[in-house]
């Protein structure tokens, strides 16, 4: 038995965020030979559970970038945040009137003001990537699945709330540069990004690295039969721990260079490809 970690988006989501049939009939194939497909990504446990059902498949969790892991409707690991450390780097997100979500336990939370943030970030990039990136503000599909606040405090202070990740949307390089370096030697986080526009903080312990690790204990499963495919930063460190890191063909290039198997890009199911042609060799 093996046990093979999925990123979505970049990975088994196509460029319009659907589940190829080919990757769908792949995975299943799989799950019928005896093999545990799990699914690690950077998205809330609730947003890949709703992808996943919509397409017909039942997988592990390992969501929020590994820090929430959920098998059988069983959560059995959960890595969170220090609320105070929260606060703090939150309250100079709010200085610098950034955009950010907080990845929690129970759902997702935004600021009253995210919206108006996202706007004002917009502001300098020209037509094209206006329009594009808009689609920030617009209502989710499950509007569910994103609650608002108008004061930390109403999160921080509720005792059954716990945090586990902080998602900061930047649209510029300058403003980019400037919340890394306010978070720069800050040892009780863990900073990635899943995308050119994005910071994720978590806490230090918190990666997919452990959400695989975490996963492979549960089904007695070594390290050495596992396999992990991804494309992005936030996919590295379960890329280095997995027996056979495989990257995406539209992968960046610091995972095609961790990786010795370079599979098809997300547009032409590149998950189904590396499933039906390399898993023997792990």
């Amino acid at each position: 038995m093996k046990l093979i970690a999925l990123d979505l988006d970049g990975t088994l989501l196509t460029p319009d965020k659907k589940i190829s049939s080919k990757d769908i009939e792949a995975i299943r194939n799989v799950q019928n030979k005896g093999h545990i497909v799990m699914i690690c990504s950077g998205r809330a446990p609730e947003d890949v559970k709703q992808i996943l059902d919509s397409h017909g498949l039942s997988c592990p969790i390992a969501a929020s970038n590994g820090t929430f892991v959920k098998i059988d409707d069983e959560v059995i690991n959960m890595i969170s945040m220090n609320k105070q450390e929260v606060q703090t780097i939150t309250g100079k997100l709010d200085d610098l009137n950034i955009p950010y979500r907080l990845y929690t336990n129970q759902g997702i939370y935004e600021h009253n003001e995210w919206d108006k943030r996202v706007y004002r970030s917009l502001e300098n990039l020209d037509e094209e990537n206006k329009k594009k990136f808009r689609r920030f503000t617009e209502k989710p599909y499950n509007s569910s699945l994103i609650k608002r606040y108008a004061n930390l405090k109403q999160i921080v202070e509720l005792g059954d709330i716990y945090i586990q990740k902080i998602f900061i949307l930047l649209f510029e390089r300058k403003k980019k540069e400037e919340v890394l370096l306010n978070l720069y030697g800050n040892n009780n986080i863990y900073i990635t990004s899943s995308g050119i526009f994005n910071v994720e903080i978590m806490d230090r312990r918190g990666d997919k690295r452990n959400g695989l690790r975490v996963v492979a204990e549960y089904y007695s499963i070594s390290l050495n039969e596992t396999i992990a495919i991804g494309d992005n930063y936030n996919d590295l460190p379960m890329l280095e721990t997995a027996g056979l890191p495989i990257a995406m063909g539209n992968a960046i290039s610091e995972v095609k260079n961790l990786c010795n198997i370079i599979t098809l890009s997300n547009d032409n199911s590149g998950v189904a490809y590396a499933l039906n042609n390399f898993l023997s060799e792990s």
